[in-house]
């Protein structure tokens, strides 16, 4: 089944700028802690504070330690960023997936653990699937999360159920971008997330996310889709007058054409969809 272009719903636009702006601030994190410990080996040995020696830098009095304890601190932040960052790539990615079955017009599980099976079965008769590597590691994580959040990062049985459940490829997969084999992970045990799970997560969810805009797009109608222009339009679009029809069709028209191209829909569709919203274009 040959690809689709991405359409850019608003749901997913605001969840690209949501993804795009937590990815380049995490790599901004681990950047800025490697390199600040680099720096910090210059003044190895000193007994001063830092704040006695950055005092210009916002917040040093929080981190009140001399430079061989900071540095020491640096050099395994990447350890405690993948604790933060993990949980917060998984919330952008669940959020998406919520919105996507909002779209459909079903109820929306509470449960997170059921949100592609849900937004699957509805998507199922316009083909298309969700990556199935992908997904096991994307639960892998989301149950080790869960076990770091409520169980204060002890490993319990749904983790090593879903660690089980793995193919070779995705453990493999796992191995080659985390660093590490899941398979050694026991009940009992406390986990460790770093920046490798973090890296994971990141593409895991990069994957998935547009498997479920391309599974939108070819299930929903097309009169629905016409619908989401219009209200996308009159939400996010330019501001025009809709005294002025022969300028409103243009706008409409043209913010059609550029975020759902893909889509293929058709002057006639969107008019029908704006008149149905009291917009005469």
């Amino acid at each position: 089944m040959a690809r689709l272009p991405l359409v850019n719903f608003p749901a997913f636009r605001q969840h690209t700028e949501a993804r795009e702006s937590a990815n380049t601030a995490i790599m901004g994190l681990l950047f800025g802690a490697q390199m600040s410990a680099k720096f910090l080996t210059l003044m190895d040995g000193s007994d001063q504070l830092l704040p006695a020696m950055f005092p210009g830098v916002q917040h040093v009095g929080r981190f009140n330690l001399t430079t061989t304890s900071a540095r020491n601190v640096l050099v395994e932040a990447d350890k405690h960023l993948g604790m933060m960052a993990v949980p917060y790539a998984l919330a952008i990615h669940e959020d998406l997936l919520r919105s996507c079955i909002e779209l459909t017009g079903c109820d929306v599980p509470r449960d997170a653990s059921q949100l592609h099976n849900k937004l699957g079965s509805e998507c199922s008769k316009g083909g298309g699937a969700f990556n199935q590597d992908s997904l096991s590691q994307l639960h892998t994580l989301r149950e080790m999360r869960n076990a770091v959040i409520h169980r204060g990062g002890v490993i319990d049985g749904r983790v090593v159920k879903r660690v089980a459940a793995m193919s070779n490829d995705a453990v493999l997969d796992w191995r080659k971008v985390v660093g590490r084999n899941p398979l050694p992970l026991v009940e009992g045990a406390t986990i460790d997330l770093g920046v490798g799970e973090m890296f994971l997560a990141l593409a895991a969810t990069k994957v998935l996310a547009k498997q479920a805009n391309e599974m939108l797009a070819r299930s929903l109608p097309v009169i629905r889709w016409a619908e989401v222009v219009v209200d996308d339009f009159l939400t996010h679009g330019p501001q025009v007058s809709t005294a002025n029809d022969r300028r409103l069709r243009k706008k409409l028209l043209g913010w059609s054409r550029f975020h759902y191209h893909a889509l293929k829909i058709s002057d006639d569709e969107i008019a029908a969809a704006a008149d149905a919203r009291g917009l005469k274009i």
